[in-house]
């Protein structure tokens, strides 16, 4: 891949990535911190975006992007991080042996949900971490558009459904033996305003990228109308 379509692909990622990257980075931090050796999959974890900017942060960890995007892998490669193609419902990976995995904006691409789940609980250890994310049960919806372009935009981003409350999170990862101990809202309702003006209308926007990025280091702190679940949940056997 040429250096052109390499930043073009970059990009297209980067968007759908950098809102969960702000909103959820302190509490990624957070579980993480202080855990050199600590052996993490990020699973559909594409270009490695979010992945490299841990590693910047806490380079003790061991990192491993597991995708089926060999394009993305790629860049993932170039940004220091060690790679695999594979589904994420069939790991290559030996029983017990992970400590932590991050599965964002991943599940809710996956047809067979539930075989997901138990495989990322096989290859945990007993006390490992799971953080995973995905949208709500309504799934993402821009201000100002209609219930079916909505629709449209999640099945051409390859939603396979719409999202998922946090009562069904919990009920499919405890039958994998995996606990909740934590929940988070974010991509609230002022970033997908803006993320609609500036990627999913013809309004002229002055410098689109660059006022999408400022508007999402507001994720932190702002959390009203969050239309995404991030969870933390444990392995107890």
């Amino acid at each position: 891949m040429n250096r052109s379509n390499k930043k073009k692909a970059a990009a297209e990622i980067k968007r759908g990535t950098l809102a969960r990257w702000f909103d959820l980075k302190n509490s990624l931090m957070e579980e993480l911190k202080g855990e050199d050796g600590l052996v993490l999959l990020d699973i559909g974890g594409g270009d490695g975006f979010i992945s490299s900017s841990l590693q910047k942060m806490l380079p003790g960890l061991k990192i491993t992007v597991l995708d089926l995007n060999r394009e993305g892998l790629l860049l993932a490669r170039e940004r220091g991080l060690g790679t695999v193609c594979t589904s994420g419902v069939e790991l290559p990976i030996k029983n017990h042996c992970i400590d932590t995995i991050l599965s964002l904006s991943v599940i809710e691409h996956i047809e067979e949900d539930d075989r997901l789940i138990r495989e990322i609980s096989r290859v945990l250890k007993r006390d490992g971490r799971l953080i995973l994310s995905t949208p709500g049960k309504d799934g993402v919806s821009f201000p100002f558009l209609s219930k079916r372009k909505n629709e449209k935009i999640q099945k051409n981003w390859g939603h396979i459904r719409k999202g998922y409350s946090l009562k069904e999170i919990k009920n499919l990862l405890k039958k994998a033996d995996l606990f909740v101990k934590k929940t988070e809202k974010y991509f609230n309702v002022f970033t997908r305003f803006f993320y609609r003006v500036c990627f999913l209308s013809r309004i002229p926007v002055f410098n689109r990228s660059e006022l999408f990025r400022f508007v999402i280091r507001l994720e932190s702190r702002i959390k009203w109308g969050g239309a995404a679940n991030m969870v933390v949940a444990q392995k107890t056997k």
